[in-house]
């Protein structure tokens, strides 16, 4: 995670001790005790100093985005929208989660064009995991403390306090700006909750790639080409369709050029501009990326299946190792399992929600997106 710069004294107010629970908050709890930078929204300003792109508030620094001057002014539109008057930090002055608050209340309500990933606040626990204290929901993990059991504690009940149920970011994979929000639409029409496996199921299953909102997570080692989604276009080439970038080809068609031209339509659409690739050559995995971070939104004429993020896991059935969400199969890698347990992380990482094909039966182009 980006190190966020302050100068602006703080405000602590001291409340009485929060008691941990590991399902829902009753309506009697106390706030915990939170470390929060307080500034003025309608104050804050772009700055560009020294080759870094920050928030401003008067003399204050509030948030630096380093070089991404699109990443700051998403920022400042969220925290705009949201009418957002504190930073807020568990673990400083190295954060292992920031979060936002307008007031005493969490963010509400959504924003179009976020990058969040629901989660259930009754379900989450802290739970030490592989060496590492996480908050987890079921076997799906939403944050990483390392080795700082108070620091998890502290975040759980600030999140089942507030009642965060969206984990959002700025600028994946490596987010300049993690922030949690609630939507109460969305928590009233949820359904049943899930039930929480016990700890010992999840050794093994959950993996530092799995969606974290902690930015010190890295993504999963990738194998991608990039090319220029602009100048991409279906060209019949010695006799079979491609999709072509320049002299270098992307995809190939066979004889259906129709298909093909569907293939540029997506990944103009998308913005797509990275091919990658689960273990190369002969590829059972493939997946597009744009600007780094999966591919959102839709397209009125694709051919997608949806598919829960949060139950993503490598599992062995039917005799294979294959990736599935529940009882669905995603993918299916034979008696491949790092390859299997690698492009389960790849897509926890990406919240890739949705399998997409173009031409099916036997696609020719598969690509995930959000």
């Amino acid at each position: 995670m980006k190190t966020f710069q302050w100068i602006q004294s703080l405000t602590m107010v001291t409340l009485a001790a929060t008691t941990l629970c590991l399902g829902s908050v009753s309506a009697g709890a106390q706030s915990p005790d939170q470390d929060c930078i307080t500034f003025n929204p309608e104050g804050l300003e772009l700055d560009r100093s020294g080759g870094s792109w920050t928030l401003v508030d008067g003399d204050h620094r509030i948030m630096d985005f380093g070089s991404s001057r699109r990443e700051a002014q998403q920022a400042l539109r969220i925290i705009r929208h949201y009418d957002i008057d504190r930073h807020c930090f568990v673990g400083r002055p190295d954060p292992s989660l920031t979060y936002l608050m307008a007031g005493d209340s969490p963010p509400a309500g959504e924003i179009d064009n976020e990058d969040c990933n629901r989660f259930d606040p009754e379900n989450v626990q802290a739970r030490r995991i592989d060496g590492d204290w996480r908050i987890v929901e079921g076997n799906h993990f939403l944050m990483s403390f390392g080795d700082s059991r108070s620091e998890a504690r502290e975040a759980l009940r600030i999140i089942q306090h507030h009642n965060f149920n969206h984990s959002c970011f700025v600028g994946r994979p490596g987010p300049s700006l993690t922030y949690l929000r609630v939507d109460e639409a969305e928590t009233a029409s949820s359904g049943p909750r899930r039930s929480v496996p016990q700890v010992d199921s999840l050794a093994g299953q959950v993996s530092p790639s799995s969606g974290s909102i902690a930015g010190s997570v890295q993504a999963p080692d990738q194998d991608c080409i990039n090319f220029d989604p602009e100048n991409v276009r279906a060209q019949q080439v010695d006799g079979s369709w491609k999709v072509i970038d320049g002299d270098h080809y992307i995809l190939d068609f066979g004889n259906d050029g129709r298909q093909a031209r569907h293939a540029v339509t997506y990944i103009r659409h998308y913005g797509m501009d990275q091919s990658c690739f689960v273990s190369r050559p002969n590829a059972t995995m493939r997946y597009f990326l744009a600007d780094g971070k999966a591919p959102s939104g839709e397209h009125q004429l694709e051919d997608c299946a949806a598919f829960d993020n949060g139950q993503v896991e490598a599992a062995r059935a039917r005799g294979n190792w294959r990736v599935v969400a529940g009882n669905r199969s995603l993918l299916n890698f034979d008696d491949n399992r790092s390859d299997a347990e690698k492009a389960a992380k790849i897509i926890q990482y990406y919240g890739f929600t949705h399998n997409c094909f173009v031409g099916r039966p036997d696609p020719d182009m598969q690509y995930f997106r959000r």
